[in-house]
């Protein structure tokens, strides 16, 4: 979970990192990218509330999978994305996929965790987002320059396709389900 967590990290930081580059080659004005940004947090919202509720009938591991699969392929297509809207609609869809995340991964830890170690575990898996975010300022700086923004992207993309790998193999389903 932690390791899932430190991919949401990166995610949420991408765009950010990528934004001064994008702006100068598309011309964009700072007004529409805050529509992205924005975007991003609505996705998070209705992902946390709407979304993340349904592992309490199907399981939490298959709507974490699900989740990395939407972000993972989201990475995928801001890489390749040729308008403000297409990166908008792409980090929201990101922000669904991250708002599901972040409840269920809470969940996890939790119920995985005894009385005793629950905050300390829940503490653990919050590193997570913060090294996650290091992970993506130190992309930026390799990649940025010599590649150009889409490769934060193309990076986000590799992380999440490791993490998702990972998770397929060593994430257990939750003990409440």
């Amino acid at each position: 979970c932690c390791l899932i967590n430190m991919a949401d990290g990166y995610d949420v930081l991408s765009l950010a990192l990528a934004a001064p580059t994008l702006t100068k080659e598309w011309g964009v004005a700072p007004q529409m990218l805050g529509i992205a940004f924005s975007s991003t947090s609505v996705g998070l919202v209705l992902g946390a509330f709407l979304v993340a509720p349904i592992a309490d009938r199907v399981g939490r591991r298959s709507v974490v999978l699900w989740a990395l699969v939407i972000i993972t392929i989201a990475h995928w297509c801001l890489a390749i994305s040729n308008s403000i809207w297409m990166v908008a609609a792409l980090r929201f869809g990101m922000g669904v996929g991250l708002g599901t995340l972040v409840v269920s991964l809470n969940v996890m830890v939790a119920e995985f965790s005894n009385e005793r170690m629950r905050n300390v575990l829940l503490g653990i898996l919050h590193t997570g987002f913060s090294l996650g975010m290091a992970v993506s300022g130190a992309t930026a700086a390799l990649l940025l320059e010599p590649f150009g923004w889409r490769y934060i992207f193309v990076g986000g993309g590799v992380l999440n396709i490791v993490v998702l790998l990972f998770a397929i193999v060593f994430l257990l389903e939750s003990p409440e389900y």
